[in-house]
């Protein structure tokens, strides 16, 4: 499993089965809309591990919560919620020529390492790539990634590129501790009107009925997740 957060390389990522609070810097996120989305990548992914957390009761869609795992331990590892692997990746939409970033599934991302491996293709921020997205498709065919053929950045995607705070982007990559995880699990109970718990409860509760996380729990928690075989990430800056 793999406990690192941060810049990766595309080829260095090794898919595991496991919310910081906000940066002070808004960054707009691209949302992924019905049918083609042209994008440049202008970063390498940065790595973050988190959990999809509903409880019971919930009729919404649940919330992402960042692991604390990296600090020894996490009350969502700790109720058997799996964590799964996510990257945060600067890119320029196309549609408006304008610098985001894009929260990357494993289902993305294991379409865009693919080009990558490809000698044809190779180095993902040398070309265009259309990230397609059909609703009916179902979860193996929701996203689609094809390359727009290689050409060189512009003066103005250079530009955009050169601005980007990578600094901002390892940031949200921060695992927070297991104390800020039971805070941000009360707050978003607290918004949504349930009852809250304290720190101090959870790790009462945790110290009766925690288990140590196995590698086999936690080994199908990514997206689409069947043989993933990669070799170990490594964090960098």
């Amino acid at each position: 499993m793999t406990e690192n957060f941060g810049l990766v390389n595309w080829d260095d990522v090794e898919f595991s089965n496991r919310n910081n609070v906000g940066d002070q810097k808004r960054d707009e996120f691209i949302k992924l809309q019905s049918g083609p989305n042209e994008v440049r990548l202008v970063t390498k992914p940065y790595q973050y591990i988190v959990h999809k957390w509903k409880e019971e009761g919930d009729r919404g869609y649940g919330n992402n919560v960042k692991c604390s795992m990296f600090h020894g331990s996490c009350p969502l590892c700790e109720i058997g919620n799996p964590p799964k692997q996510r990257w945060y990746v600067g890119l320029i939409d196309r549609k408006n020529q304008t610098y985001k970033i894009l929260d990357m599934s494993p289902s993305i991302f294991q379409k865009v390492q693919a080009l990558s491996r490809k000698e044809i293709w190779g180095d993902p921020g040398t070309y265009d790539i259309d990230i397609s997205v059909d609703k009916n498709s179902g979860a193996n065919g929701y996203y689609s990634v094809m390359p727009c053929g290689k050409s060189p950045l512009s003066d103005n995607d250079v530009e955009i590129k050169q601005s980007v705070d990578h600094e901002s982007l390892k940031r949200r990559c921060k695992p927070p501790t297991h104390d800020e995880v039971v805070r941000i699990m009360d707050a978003i109970r607290k918004k949504k009107g349930q009852v809250s718990q304290t720190v101090e409860s959870v790790k009462a509760v945790s110290e009766e009925s925690v288990k140590a996380v196995s590698e086999e729990s936690v080994k199908d928690a990514s997206d689409n997740s069947k043989d993933f075989d990669f070799p170990p990430a490594n964090v960098q800056g």
